[in-house]
């Protein structure tokens, strides 16, 4: 379901894209568009009015586009690996 509204949103992104005749290529930041997704999604469900539900599924898409990120090559050369960070305690958590 968020891919769905992100590849919407893309879309219009793409359109705006054409308009400014920006170089790089861009995509929407989906770990952002995940947390907008999910803190407004039990909003969508509970609203009773048709009208009022799509103009909260219109803003969410519109939010979902102002976090429009440019795509970036890859390094260049591999990382290496290295003998002190061996130990994963020693390395920071992700999310």
């Amino acid at each position: 379901m968020v891919q769905d509204a992100i590849t919407g949103a893309e879309s219009r992104a793409r359109r705006k894209k054409r308009e400014r005749r920006s170089r790089r290529q861009t995509r929407i930041n989906e770990n952002r568009a995940i947390g907008l997704y999910k803190e407004r999604f039990i909003r969508l469900l509970l609203e009773e009015d048709r009208v009022r539900r799509n103009e909260l599924f219109v803003q969410l898409k519109e939010d979902m586009m102002k976090n429009i990120a440019p795509i970036r090559a890859s390094p260049g050369s591999p990382r290496r690996w290295k003998y002190f960070n061996k130990c994963k305690c020693n390395l920071k958590p992700s999310f």
